[in-house]
């Protein structure tokens, strides 16, 4: 997912604006850019890969102003090929074998798929969760743990709604990888913290159970 800081003020803005982007890096991104006002000509700057490659360019290049907006960008879609391949979507090309979660079994196999393009969507979603989250468009599918039948079924992002349990794979096993692929928790960020008093009231109840 991405995210946007924006600045006006007396301050140089690229400044500013960096250290926004500083705290939004926790969202997940690929690339970053800043766009600056600098008598009536707006300035551009964007860069691949983390943050500290577009402050090196900047320090390079440095771009004066005092109204900007500065733009984290959340990565394209990662595609498990079956061959033990993760590609970006937009490297996938032609008729490819991916690796499909098989709803009945709940296991991963290898099924076929084909590449095409569509125009962009008019709007994207921001699905988040208390650990991660995704942008997609409304008609992305996903699955969704149905408490009420004790099973799993599709829905599209667009009728996923406060409450739905998504299912997220933490393990894929890749039939021709090295190895298996594995996803890393994901802490969630708090804004808030506990008092002494609070957390040692918890830690008491905890020890008695």
């Amino acid at each position: 997912m991405c995210g946007i800081v924006g600045y006006i003020g007396d301050k140089s803005a690229v400044s500013v604006l960096m250290v926004g982007l500083t705290k939004l890096e926790y969202r997940g991104y690929d690339s970053a850019g800043v766009a600056v006002i600098h008598d009536g000509q707006v300035q551009v700057r964007k860069r691949v890969g983390k943050l500290q490659v577009l402050a090196e360019s900047l320090k390079e290049e440095p771009i004066d102003g005092h109204i900007g907006i500065g733009h984290c960008l959340a990565p394209g879609t990662l595609i498990q090929l079956a061959d033990g391949q993760v590609l970006p979507i937009e490297q996938v090309e032609g008729n490819v074998a991916v690796l499909s979660l098989d709803p009945a079994t709940l296991r991963f196999v290898s099924r076929p798929a084909t590449v095409f393009h569509h125009r962009a969507p008019e709007q994207l979603l921001e699905i988040r969760t208390s650990a991660t989250g995704l942008t997609c468009t409304p008609e992305h599918r996903m699955l969704i743990v149905d408490i009420t039948r004790g099973d799993l079924r599709e829905c599209r992002a667009r009728d996923i709604r406060p409450g739905h349990l998504l299912l997220f794979a933490r393990r894929i096993p890749a039939p021709h990888a090295p190895r298996p692929l594995t996803f890393a928790s994901v802490r969630p960020r708090r804004y808030w913290s506990l008092s002494e008093k609070a957390a040692a009231t918890l830690r008491s109840a905890a020890a008695s159970v």
